[in-house]
């Protein structure tokens, strides 16, 4: 009776601790939203790291966002592929909220907070 009784404790110690750490997990979502105004108007990045490739509608066409930063003289990309010249900065973190995106970057001593919010309102 006593070892079924620890047994069950241990199982929904285990239990919990799972699911609490399930609870803090990084979550990265297939692609992620930049600007989201209605299913005509929005744009997407699908890829880990806003510098890996432009920005996008829904359905794949390019929309292209191309953000740069000056930090000592020296010009530094936090979103886009190009200019290929101008070294792109490390991206540090990614939160996503339904009605915000924001991003952390890091490089030459500086550290950049974008963020991109979605005019949703509801009507």
């Amino acid at each position: 009776m006593i070892r079924t009784l620890r047994a069950r404790a241990a199982l929904l110690l285990g239990l919990l601790l799972l699911a609490a750490s399930a609870a803090h997990a990084q979550i990265r979502p297939p692609a992620v939203p930049l600007i989201v105004h209605d299913p005509y108007f929005s744009v997407w990045s699908f890829n880990d790291r806003l510098t890996d490739d432009w920005s996008r509608h829904w359905t794949g066409a390019v929309q292209a966002l191309c953000g740069m930063v000056r930090a000592d003289g020296c010009t530094y990309r936090f979103s886009g592929p190009a200019p290929a010249g101008c070294p792109a900065m490390d991206q540090v973190g990614l939160e996503t909220t339904p009605t915000r995106t924001g991003y952390r970057f890091r490089g030459s001593g500086v550290e950049l907070a974008v963020s991109f919010l979605s005019p949703l309102l509801p009507n």
